[in-house]
């Protein structure tokens, strides 16, 4: 009896073909992609905000709390309009977020280090942990972009790697089919 897998293999093909083609998006166009990403994920943020105004609104009469979801919902709209209208922006201000919660996570894991009692502090691998997130967060922090395309060729190397993985994957599939 054979499995749903080595029936549908093709389905691995596929997947495959989109994890390449993904992957070559983001690996040849590092400083576009990430921003066109934005833009629709923005437009997804937008229709929710819209679709939960629409549900706050019509259960007005039913939910006390109907204003508290009315008020996150014009901030969810006004989140989505901003992700839409300034891709760009939006990406260097996820960046430095991100590079300061790194920054707060070094300065945690290096104050955690010196703190604790010096049996628990076996090698150097909390300080280095502690080091370099400090390092990757000054880094996004002062330079966002360039660490956003980094990051951006990085997942399309790996896309495409695990592309090619699924689509050897169908081949040997689709061969125990045969």
């Amino acid at each position: 009896m054979k499995s749903n897998l080595s029936k549908n293999w093709w389905f691995l093909f596929i997947l495959g073909c989109v994890f390449i083609l993904f992957g070559g998006l983001l690996t040849f166009y590092p400083k576009e992609t990430p921003q066109k990403i934005l833009f629709l994920m923005g437009l997804i943020i937008l229709l929710g905000g819209i679709i939960i105004l629409g549900l706050s609104l019509m259960n007005k009469k039913d939910n006390k709390g109907w204003g508290g979801l009315m008020t996150f919902s014009v901030i969810t709209i006004a989140l989505g309009l901003f992700i839409m209208v300034t891709p760009g922006l939006a990406l260097k201000v996820l960046m430095i977020v991100l590079g300061i919660w790194a920054l707060l996570v070094g300065v945690y894991q290096l104050y955690s280090h010196f703190t604790t009692a010096r049996e628990n502090r076996k090698g150097s691998l909390g300080l280095s942990i502690a080091l370099i997130a400090i390092l990757l967060g000054l880094i996004m922090v002062f330079r966002p972009f360039p660490v956003s395309m980094l990051m951006t060729i990085l997942t399309g190397i790996i896309s495409v790697i695990v592309g090619i993985m699924l689509i050897g994957r169908s081949f040997r599939t689709g061969k125990l089919t045969s």
